[in-house]
C-alpha cells in the first residue's frame, strides 16, 4: 500500500472576501462572444488578473479585520500556527463578509466597479480584435495560433479602469501583442520623422516598433518588444549607445517627456521606446513660479527623462544603471506571515527594479558599463543633432501636419497619484467616502494646472484612477505654449544652442552614472571661466569671473546684473546668446555671487564694481522685504526655512550685512535697515523649522546668530535646547557637518553653556577612534565629509578646552577623495576648513597650525593645476556645471582668495567665511 500525504494550503480570507466578485467576473466573461481565435484559457488569464488585482485592493483591509478577530479571542500572532486564521475564514464564509460590507461600503463600491470596468475593457478587446485579426495577421504582429492569454494588468488604470493589455499566442514565452488605450498618432508621428533622419545615415537607424490604429480610434495595436542580448560583434555596444544618443537628440528637439527606464528596451543593439504617449507635451515647469534655469533645463536633454538628474540609487533614466532603485516618497505594502496567525501587513519603501533598458553582452546576464559608452552616446546625440539641423525645415512641416495628434499632458508626477491612490486603501478611507474625498483634497494645485484641473484629478481618484489628461497637440494648455509649439521651440534652441554646451550637459548628466551612491561632475574645460580661474592672480581671477557673470546675467535680462547666475551651459560663447541661465537671490546659489562684488568693493573699489554693487544690494533688498511679509503672514515655505543660512532668511540677512559694509553710505544704510527689519522678523516669528540640520535649518541659523552675538537671546536659546533634545534623541542618524548629528554639535558648542552637551558627539581622541569616526564621512568634503566633520570636531574640543583633541580632529582631513572643485562638495572647501583650522589652532597649537597651512598651500596648487589641464567641475543636482556660490564657479573663485595664502592675509582682506558660517569684521560690528 502506498500511503499519499495530502497538504491542505492554508485558508486565504482575502480569497474568500473576493470570491463572490470573481465568480461573478469569470461567468461573465466567459459568456463573451470570442470567436474561434480566442482559446478558453486567455479568458481564465484576464479573471485571474482580475482576482489578483481585487486582492489587492482589499488585501489592508482584511489583514486589520483579521487582527481585530485574534486580538479580541486572546489568539497569539504565531507565525506556526493557522487556528486563528482558520476561525476567521469561516467566520466569513459564515456571513463575515456581509458584515465587512456593511462596514466598508466604500470598498465594496470599488470593487463592483473594478469589475465592471475590466469586464468593460475585455469586451472591448475581444469585439475590436474579431475586426481587426485580418489586418494584425497580415502585419505579421499577430501570429498564426489560439490566443491562450490576455493580461490586463500594465501601467495605470485611466478612464474607467482601462489599462495597457498584452496578448499571447499559442502559450508563448513572451506576449506578441499589446493592446493600448489610446491613439497611435504619436507613434506614427516619431515614425515618420525618424524615417526622414534615417535617410541621412548609412547606419545606426532607430528601431520603433511597430504599430497599428485598431478599428475603433481610442486602442491601438503594437509590436510587444521583448529584451534580447546584444549580437556577438565587437561593435555591438557601442552601435547600441550611439542609437541612445540619436534617440536623445530626437526627444529633446519635440520636448517628449517620458523616456524613463521602463518605456525603453534593449532589444539588441536597439534601445527600442516603446510608450510615445507624450511625445509632444506643454511645459513641465511654470515660467511665472519657476526660475528660468529650470525652465530651460526642462527644454533641453534633461527634460527627456533619458538622462539621470538625482542619485543613481533612485534614477528611473533609460540611460542608468540596471537595478532595483528606491525612488523615495511612497511605501509599498507587503504581507508578512500570510497564511498563518501571525499574518498583518507592513510598509516598507517602495522599490522599482528595472533592468530591459539596458544592453548585456551575449551569453551574460551582466549589463554592460554604460561608463564606457559615454562618447558613444555623445557621438550619436552630435550626430542627430546635424542631421535634425539639415531636415530642420521638413521637421517644422511634419509638426504642422500633425497638428490633430492627440498626446498626453502629464500635470504632475504620476507616483503622486499612486502614492494617494495606496493610501486610499487603508481600511480608514473605505468606511466613508467623505473620508476618502479629504484625503484626495490634500492633492495640491500643480504647477502647470488649474484649479479645474485639480478637481478633474480628485474625481479621477475617486474613481479609482490615476488621472490623464490627452488633448490635440494644437490645443491650448493651462499654462505656456501649446505642445505644438513648444516642439517647434525645442528643435530650434537644439539646433542652435553650441554643441560645446550640449556635450558638457549630456557628459555632467552621465558622470558617475554606474555608482550605485554618488555622481561625480564631469570638467569643463576651454570656456571663459575656466581661463579666469587659471589667472595666476587670485583677486584678478576673482575680477574676471565677477564681469563675466554680470555681463550674462545682463545678457539674459535677469533680476540684476551682481545677483550672480546659473549658467549650466558654460561652453556658450561669450557673444552667444546664453541658453541656460537664471538669478538667485540665496546665499547657496546665485545670492551668493554678490559675495564677489563684495569683495571686490572691499579689496579693488572701482566705480563700475560700486554700481554692481548697489545693484545687487537693492535686488537683495526688495527680496528681504518680501520674506519679511511672507514670515509675518505665515507662508509655510518661508516660515519652515526662516533660520536657514544659506537658502532662507538668516541667509539673506548674511547678505545685506556684507552689502553694507562693501557699497556707500547711502546704500549701506538702506540695506543695513532691511537686515535689521529682517532678522527681527525671523526672531519675533520663530517658529519650528523644517530642519534642523546646518545647511537646511535651526542649526545653521543658530551658528549665524552667535555669530551676530546673539547667543543669549531667549529665541537662539529655546533653538539650543531643541537641538540638544534632537541630538541626544537620536533623530538624526546621518553624520556630517551640513546635514548631520555633527553639524547639531557644531552649532551647540557655539552657544555659551552648551559645549558640554556637544562633547557627547564622540571625539576623535585617538588613532582607533579617530578611524571610526571618519568611516562615518561620505568623502572628503565641506558637507557631508571628513573635512566638514574636522572643523566641528575641532571647534567643540576648543570650546570644551580640550587642546589634544581638537588637534587630533583637525589632523583628519583626508587627501582628496572628490572629483567636484566647489565649497560645498569639492576641494575649495576643503583647502579653506583646512585655512579655518589653522586659524583655530594657532594660538593654543601653532606647530599644528603651521602644518595645517602647509597642506592647505599644497592643496591649493594641486587644485589649481588640475584646473588648469583639465578644466574645473562643479554640480548642481544632475551635475549640471554651474557658476553659482556653494556648487559652482563662483565659489571656487571666492575661495582662492578667501585661502589664497596664510590667515592673516584672509583677515586683512576682511572676507566672510561660509565655510564656517563667520561673517566678515565688517558685517559682526556693525
Amino acid at each position: 500500500m502506498v500511503l499519499r500525504l495530502i497538504t491542505t494550503p492554508p485558508p486565504d480570507p482575502v480569497a474568500t472576501v473576493v470570491d463572490d466578485a470573481v465568480r461573478r467576473v469569470r461567468c461573465a466573461a466567459h459568456r463573451l462572444p470570442r470567436g474561434e481565435l480566442v482559446h478558453p484559457a486567455a479568458i481564465t488569464a484576464a479573471v485571474d488578473r482580475f482576482a489578483q488585482d481585487a486582492e489587492d485592493l482589499l488585501g489592508r483591509t482584511v489583514a486589520q479585520e483579521f487582527h481585530l478577530f485574534r486580538t479580541e479571542r486572546d489568539a497569539p500572532a504565531d507565525p506556526a500556527s493557522t487556528t486563528a486564521l482558520a476561525a476567521f475564514d469561516a467566520h466569513l464564509r459564515a456571513g463575515g463578509v456581509d458584515q465587512l460590507w456593511r462596514t466598508y461600503p466604500v470598498a465594496a463600491r470599488r470593487l463592483d466597479r473594478l469589475a465592471a470596468d475590466r469586464l468593460d475593457q475585455l469586451t472591448t478587446i475581444l469585439t475590436v480584435l474579431a475586426v481587426d485579426a485580418p489586418r494584425l495577421h497580415a502585419l505579421g504582429l499577430l501570429p498564426p495560433g489560439p490566443l491562450t492569454a490576455i493580461d490586463i494588468a500594465h501601467g495605470d488604470p485611466h478612464d474607467g479602469g482601462r489599462r495597457v493589455a498584452t496578448l499571447t499566442v499559442d502559450d508563448a514565452a513572451s506576449p506578441s501583442l499589446v493592446v493600448k488605450p489610446r491613439s497611435a498618432d504619436p507613434d506614427d508621428l516619431l515614425g515618420r520623422i525618424v524615417a526622414l533622419l534615417d535617410a541621412d545615415t548609412a547606419g545606426d537607424h532607430l528601431r520603433l516598433p511597430r504599430c497599428m490604429a485598431a478599428s475603433t480610434g481610442d486602442l491601438s495595436w503594437h509590436e510587444f518588444v521583448s529584451a534580447t542580448t546584444l549580437p556577438d560583434d565587437a561593435d555591438a555596444a557601442a552601435r547600441f549607445h550611439r542609437r541612445a544618443g540619436r534617440m536623445l537628440a530626437v526627444f529633446t528637439a519635440l520636448g517628449s517627456t517620458d523616456g524613463h527606464a521602463e518605456n525603453v528596451v534593449a532589444a539588441g543593439d536597439h534601445p527600442v521606446p516603446v510608450d510615445v504617449e507624450t511625445l509632444l507635451h506643454p511645459a513641465t515647469e511654470n515660467p511665472a513660479t519657476a526660475d528660468p534655469l529650470t525652465c530651460a533645463l526642462a527644454d533641453g536633454p534633461l527634460g527627456t527623462t533619458m538622462l539621470p538628474t538625482g542619485s543613481p540609487s533612485s534614477s528611473m533614466a533609460a540611460l542608468s544603471r540596471a537595478g532595483t532603485r528606491t525612488p523615495g516618497g511612497a511605501d509599498a505594502h507587503r504581507h508578512v506571515h500570510r497564511g498563518t496567525d501571525a499574518w498583518t501587513v507592513a510598509a516598507v519603501p517602495a522599490t522599482v527594479t528595472a533592468t530591459a533598458h539596458r544592453p548585456t553582452a551575449p551569453g551574460t546576464s551582466v549589463p554592460v558599463p554604460l561608463t564606457d559608452h559615454v562618447d558613444d552616446v555623445v557621438t550619436g546625440f552630435h550626430t542627430a543633432v546635424r542631421d535634425l539641423a539639415r531636415r530642420r525645415d521638413e521637421i517644422h512641416r511634419l509638426l504642422d501636419d500633425a497638428r490633430a495628434t492627440t498626446c498626453r499632458r502629464v500635470v504632475r508626477p504620476t507616483a503622486v497619484y499612486t502614492a494617494f491612490l495606496d493610501a486610499a486603501r487603508h481600511p480608514r478611507y473605505l468606511t466613508d467616502a467623505a473620508e476618502a474625498e479629504r484625503l484626495f483634497r490634500l492633492l495640491p494645485e500643480s504647477a502647470t494646472g488649474t484649479a479645474a484641473v485639480t478637481e478633474a484629478e480628485i474625481a479621477a481618484l475617486l474613481r479609482g484612477d490615476v488621472p490623464r489628461f490627452a488633448d490635440r497637440v494644437d490645443a491650448p494648455p493651462p499654462v505656456g505654449p501649446t505642445p505644438l509649439a513648444r516642439a517647434h521651440r525645442c528643435l530650434d534652441t537644439l539646433i542652435r544652442t553650441p554643441p560645446a554646451a550640449l556635450e558638457h550637459l549630456v557628459r555632467s548628466a552621465l558622470a558617475g552614472v554606474d555608482t550605485p551612491s554618488r555622481s561625480a561632475p564631469a570638467r569643463t574645460a576651454a570656456t571663459d571661466l575656466q581661463a579666469a580661474l587659471q589667472d595666476p592672480d587670485p583677486r584678478s581671477g576673482l575680477a574676471r569671473i565677477e564681469r563675466r557673470l554680470a555681463a550674462r546675467t545682463v545678457r539674459q535680462g535677469g533680476a540684476g546684473p551682481a545677483l550672480g547666475t546659473l549658467d549650466a551651459l558654460p561652453g556658450a560663447s561669450p557673444d552667444a546668446d546664453p541658453v541656460l541661465t537664471a538669478g538667485d537671490r540665496t546665499l547657496y546659489h546665485g545670492g551668493g555671487t554678490a559675495l564677489l562684488g563684495a569683495a571686490l568693493a572691499r579689496i579693488r573699489p572701482t566705480p563700475a564694481r560700486r554700481r554692481r554693487l548697489a545693484d545687487a544690494a537693492a535686488a537683495v533688498t526688495r527680496h528681504a522685504e518680501d520674506q519679511v511679509l511672507d514670515l509675518r503672514e505665515g507662508v509655510p515655505a518661508e516660515t519652515g526655512r526662516a533660520w536657514c543660512p544659506f537658502t532662507g532668511a538668516l541667509g539673506t540677512v548674511w547678505l545685506l550685512r556684507e552689502l553694507a559694509g562693501s557699497g556707500d553710505r547711502a546704500v549701506g544704510a538702506r540695506t543695513r535697515d532691511a537686515a535689521d527689519r529682517l532678522l527681527t522678523t525671523v526672531l519675533d516669528t520663530a517658529v519650528g523649522p523644517d530642519r534642523l540640520d546646518v545647511v537646511g535649518g535651526l542649526a545653521g541659523g543658530v551658528v549665524v546668530l552667535t555669530e551676530f552675538g546673539l547667543a543669549d537671546h531667549p529665541a537662539v536659546r529655546s533653538a539650543a535646547d531643541r537641538l540638544a533634545a534632537a541630538l541626544h534623541g537620536g533623530e538624526i542618524r546621518e553624520r556630517g557637518l551640513a546635514h548631520g548629528v555633527d553639524g547639531l554639535a557644531w552649532a551647540l558648542a557655539r552657544v555659551d553653556g552648551h559645549a558640554h552637551r556637544a562633547r557627547l558627539v564622540d571625539l576623535p581622541d585617538d588613532a582607533t577612534a579617530g578611524d571610526s569616526w571618519r568611516r562615518g564621512a561620505a568623502g572628503s568634503s565641506w558637507c557631508r565629509g571628513a573635512a566638514g566633520l574636522a572643523l566641528c570636531h575641532t571647534e567643540i574640543a576648543l570650546a570644551a578646552g580640550d587642546t589634544p583633541a581638537a588637534v587630533a580632529a583637525a589632523a583628519t582631513v583626508p587627501e582628496p577623495l572628490e572629483t567636484d572643485d566647489s565649497l560645498c562638495h569639492g576641494e575649495t572647501g576643503v583647502v579653506a576648513i583646512l585655512r579655518r583650522l589653522a586659524l583655530l589652532l594657532a594660538p593654543v597649537a601653532p606647530d599644528a597650525a603651521a602644518d595645517l597651512d602647509e597642506q592647505a598651500d599644497r592643496r591649493a596648487r594641486e587644485l589649481q593645476d588640475r584646473i588648469r589641464r583639465a578644466g574645473y567641475a562643479t554640480g548642481h543636482p544632475g551635475h549640471v556645471g554651474v557658476t553659482t556660490f556653494m556648487t559652482g564657479v563662483a565659489g571656487i573663485a571666492f575661495g582662492r582668495v578667501l585661502t589664497e595664502s596664510r590667515s592673516s592675509v584672509t583677515d586683512a582682506v576682511d572676507l566672510p567665511d561660509p565655510i564656517a558660517l563667520r561673517p566678515s569684521r565688517v558685517a559682526r560690528e556693525g
